[in-house]
Parts: C-alpha cells; structure tokens; sequence
C-alpha cells in the first residue's frame, strides 16, 4: 500500500509532500501504479524546484519513500504553481480513486 499525504495552501499549492510504501502485484512485484505514483511525485519535486522563486527541499532515501516541503517566495507565479500542483493532485487522486486497495490519499487543505 502506498500513503500518500499532501498538505496545501488555501490557495491550492502544495506545501507539503510524502508518499512512502509500495503497490505490489503478488507474485510480480512492483506495479504500473508503483511506478506511476513516483514519477508523479518526483515530477512534482523537480517541476516546483525549477519554478522561480520557490524553495523546494526534501530527499527520496530510498526506494518507495519521498518527503518534501514547498515554500513560495515573494515573485512567484501563482497560476504556474497552480498548475503544476492541480495537475500532480489531480493524477494521484486519479490513481487513488481507480485503485483504492494500493494507494491512499490525504489531502489537508488550508495549511500555510
């Protein structure tokens, strides 16, 4: 089973990022959801950590595991950032939705 918990602003963007588990398919092993949940996590890192002004920090230790936190700095582009974090949430809760005995997400909204 893959957590998936995501904190975000009133406005919608992310602050707060961790995914940690795996989705195993018995006797295969790892799945298209597995792989499907960590690129759009580690998209979400690299796309917000190259969008000017924002300060993105946070480490993938190890397989199955990412964590990272977002702080949006004065000059930012909020219908980018917007964009991106629509679009990631958008997939995960997809993924989540079409396969809720592998993945679960938690949404907390309205946090700074």
């Amino acid at each position: 089973m893959i957590q998936i918990e995501v904190h975000t602003s009133s406005e919608g963007l992310i602050t707060a990022f961790s995914a940690e588990g795996h989705a195993v398919i018995e006797g295969r092993g790892d799945s298209a959801v597995c792989a499907a949940v960590s690129s759009l996590s580690r998209t979400a890192a690299a796309v917000l950590r190259n969008l000017p002004f924002t300060l993105v920090q946070g480490e993938a230790p190890e397989p199955g595991k990412i964590y990272f936190s977002v702080e949006y700095e004065a000059g930012y582009s909020p219908e980018r950032a917007f964009g991106i974090c629509e679009t990631v949430l958008t997939g995960l809760q997809d993924i989540s939705n079409d396969n809720p005995d592998m993945v679960r997400l938690t949404v907390q909204s309205g946090i700074r």
